[in-house]
């Protein structure tokens, strides 16, 4: 079994003093510098941080007009403006910040005024890593952020990433949830997958290799599942314990089982988790929400929502049995 990565201790910091929001921006974002608008007397920073080392989330609340001026480092960052007006300037190219956004490495100037931005990042060895797991087979190739290629590939394909966006927020948000090994690799998965498929980070050359996968595969793939479903698991190693592609695998899942391999995951995990319900003892204090994060469910309520369509009855008549 694989050592796990803790989660790093949440971050947040609410102050109207310039100079402290100032050190704790700088914390966050080495390289990059903050300064109040002089022209602006009003000025309250609301900042918050989740993450684990791959993969964080950050928020920032401002009230008032600052700069921020400086080189971002080397992470894969997408932002979205929830609020107010973000101005970002990358030399002479000018970032449309109106949807969401890459956010390259490089030396760069925001104009912030009552803003909230969003921003997620992820560690670029973790997302080469995870990336070169998803794009298996498939012919392409990530490329690195620029700042010329910084907009969605198309707008079509926003709602979906806002999606994404909305449930790692959701999942951030709940320290519980976030805390489960299983809940933060999904998400990173999530994350990795949702940038591939949004933004421009993957050369166009196609593969025209075959995707015909034997019947081996597939049982090497579900034993794989079966023996390794309360560790972090990723489609790209269920590929490799089958010894093919995650394409290969993809399809072969759906050809002969109708469900894709996270699918099967789940289904896997949440009868673990009935198998943990029957078994505690709701007087000790067990939860439902213990239970459901610690097979990787982030969502109590979409937990629910799933066991009762499986097995009939909520989960907390499970418990109380």
């Amino acid at each position: 079994m694989r050592a796990e990565r803790s989660a790093d201790e949440p971050l947040r910091v609410v102050t109207g003093d310039a100079e402290l929001a100032t050190e704790v921006f700088r914390r966050a974002f080495p390289g990059i510098g903050l300064r109040r608008a002089p022209d602006r007397p009003e000025f309250h920073f609301d900042y918050r941080r989740v993450g684990d080392g791959l993969l964080a989330v950050n928020r920032l609340r401002l009230r008032g007009a600052a700069e921020g001026r400086g080189v971002m480092t080397e992470v894969v960052g997408a932002a979205r403006i929830r609020g107010g007006r973000f101005g970002l300037e990358y030399g002479r190219t000018t970032i449309d910040t109106a949807a969401p956004y890459l956010r390259p490495p490089g030396e760069s100037v925001a104009m912030m005024v009552d803003v909230e931005v969003e921003l997620i990042e992820v560690d670029p060895v973790a997302f080469a890593l995870a990336a070169e797991r998803l794009l298996a087979g498939s012919g392409r190739h990530v490329v690195l952020p620029s700042v010329r290629a910084a907009a969605p590939a198309s707008p079509d394909l926003l709602p979906a990433w806002m999606r994404i966006c909305d449930h790692v927020a959701a999942i951030a948000a709940d320290p519980h949830a976030f805390a489960s090994p299983l809940v933060r690799a999904g998400l990173l998965e999530l994350v990795v997958s949702g940038l591939l498929a949004t933004f421009p980070l993957t050369d166009e050359r196609t593969s025209a290799a075959g995707t015909h996968v034997h019947s081996a595969a597939i049982r090497r793939a579900l034993a794989h599942i079966d023996e390794h479903s309360a560790e972090p698991l990723t489609v790209g190693e269920i590929a490799a314990a089958a010894r093919v592609s995650i394409r290969g695998l993809q399809s072969a899942f759906r050809r002969e089982l109708g469900v894709t391999p996270l699918e099967r995951l789940h289904t896997v995990r949440l009868a673990a988790a009935r198998e943990d319900l029957l078994r505690a003892d709701a007087t000790a204090g067990t939860t439902v929400a213990e239970v459901a994060h610690r097979w990787g469910f982030g969502h109590a309520a979409r937990f629910a929502a799933r066991y009762r369509a499986v097995y009939g009855e909520a989960p907390s008549h499970t418990l109380r049995r």
